[in-house]
């Protein structure tokens, strides 16, 4: 999930240009893991709708939400943080 949060910020905003800068930041307790990415802000708003089904992205975020117990993001064009708990039963 980790490499999923960075191929986005560097794919899909200023954190993947040249002098282009992301944060991770993993905090793990007893029963869990908080896994976070900020980037640098947007190059351009995502497109609408879902990823066609033979291409070769679009899914990233929806295995992350498939997976984590739960997930989110705030932010604006400026720059946002993705963050995915994972948690034990």
């Amino acid at each position: 999930m980790v490499a999923e949060l960075v191929a986005n910020a560097l794919c899909h905003t200023r954190s993947g240009l040249p002098g282009g800068a992301f944060i991770v930041e993993v905090r793990r307790w007893r029963t869990g893991v908080a896994v976070s990415v900020s980037d640098q802000g947007a190059l351009r708003e995502p497109a609408a709708g879902d990823a066609e089904e033979l291409a070769e992205g679009g899914r990233g975020l929806r295995t992350v939400e498939a997976l984590a117990s739960r997930w989110g993001w705030a932010g604006d064009a400026s720059g946002r943080t993705v963050i995915a708990v994972f948690e034990q039963p």
